[in-house]
């Protein structure tokens, strides 16, 4: 489980032990992935283009999306691998992206450590 919150005008990752990223969604490949989405400002749209998902971010309500990567990938050099938003949430709207990183399962499980050891 991954919760995602929206806030202008960026995007908010934790992950199931408590880790917090704001700069990129790491994601292991072959396995299922759930998204918590909120927002605390205003409606956003969960958009991944190589996902082929949208969903939105609504103040006040949690609403849920399943996925699973099925090939390792780069959102810094695959431009369909990012979190965009797709709802008009302000004057920095087009600015509100993540890129996207799928890797191994051990190399998810290295970021998490780093993530935890930088805390």
């Amino acid at each position: 489980v991954v919760a995602v919150q929206g806030q202008r005008w960026s995007w908010q990752f934790t992950y199931p032990g408590g880790e917090v990223s704001t700069t990129e969604l790491v994601l292991p490949v072959d396995q299922r992935v759930r998204f918590d989405l909120t927002s605390i400002d205003v409606i956003h749209s969960f958009w991944v283009p190589g996902f082929r998902i949208k969903l939105d971010n609504v103040p006040g309500r949690t609403t849920q999306l399943y996925v699973t990567p099925d090939k390792i990938g780069d959102g810094n050099e695959d431009p369909t691998l990012r979190v965009q938003c797709a709802e008009l949430c302000g004057a920095q709207h087009t600015t509100m992206a993540a890129p996207i990183r799928i890797v191994t399962e051990a190399e998810f499980e290295e970021w998490l450590a780093t993530l935890r050891k930088d805390a």
